[in-house]
């Protein structure tokens, strides 16, 4: 499903685009210099969202979202 996917830089620097879990771990993987501070996205149909980070980042895991969905 395609998602907008919002990168967050260390730096403070944030860039959008469309993407899915694939274009996340490739954002990552090309991430040698370790820049990307984590990648929020949110699924362009149903709203859920999620965010990546490195398996040693442990900021994110108590963090709860709240879904919003508005009627037809």
């Amino acid at each position: 499903m395609p998602q907008i996917l919002r990168i967050n830089f260390k730096s403070g620097r944030r860039a959008e685009r469309i993407g899915d879990d694939e274009t996340v771990v490739a954002l990552f993987d090309a991430d040698s210099e370790e820049l990307i501070d984590c990648v929020m996205a949110q699924d362009s149909e149903t709203g859920a969202c999620a965010i990546f980070a490195r398996e040693d980042d442990d900021r994110w895991e108590p963090v709860e979202f709240i879904t919003f969905q508005f009627g037809d």
